[in-house]
């Protein structure tokens, strides 16, 4: 673990490995404060969410675990919409963008679910729908491909890039999808 030059120069000398151990403690409670919030959300826990950000003001915790998964992508996993409007409120407008380990946002996570209110806040808390995931795909891809029209019509009005070379694939099943009146 490398040492911030702020730690390094308040110990010198023998100190510091007291310093590297401290750090990693730190670093240990933070994961584990970060897998209970998740686990809050997970179980949709409003109030104890709550709770726990009224006592941690610290943005760390909406940081990524090592799978890169944010709180605000368990919330939009799991389509909880007052859970994610909870997350929107404590998060830095940086964070709503946060990729996993598989290069997605929570409104990918939220699009490839079909969890449409969830899209929606996203959305309008001014999630990117242009992100690409690790395989190159955006929110509006996997809802054209999926046929999921509701979705698809929520990321165009908010400017997703229909220009983008993946989206001609599925364009032909979303035309058929559309004048069937299925998904």
């Amino acid at each position: 673990m490398q040492i911030p030059k702020t730690v390094s120069a308040c110990c010198p000398g023998d100190a510091l490995a007291s310093c590297r151990s401290f750090e990693d403690q730190l670093h240990d409670d933070i994961t584990g404060a970060k897998i209970k919030l998740c686990d809050l959300i997970r179980k949709n826990d409003i109030l104890k969410v709550q709770d726990f950000f009224s006592l941690c003001h610290s943005h760390e915790m909406m940081a990524g675990l090592s799978t890169g998964r944010t709180p605000l992508h368990e919330a939009a996993f799991n389509n909880s919409v007052e859970m994610t409007n909870l997350l929107l409120k404590c998060l830095p407008t940086k964070a709503i963008d946060a990729r996993n380990a598989n290069g997605n946002t929570a409104l990918m996570l939220a699009t490839k679910k079909e969890c449409e209110l969830v899209v929606r806040a996203l959305l309008e808390a001014k999630a990117s729908p242009d992100i690409k995931d690790a395989v190159g795909r955006t929110a509006l891809m996997v809802a054209i491909d999926k046929g999921y029209i509701e979705i698809t019509q929520m990321l165009l009005e908010h400017g997703a890039n229909i220009h983008d070379e993946g989206l001609l694939e599925g364009t032909a099943r979303m035309s058929s999808s559309i004048a069937s009146g299925t998904k």
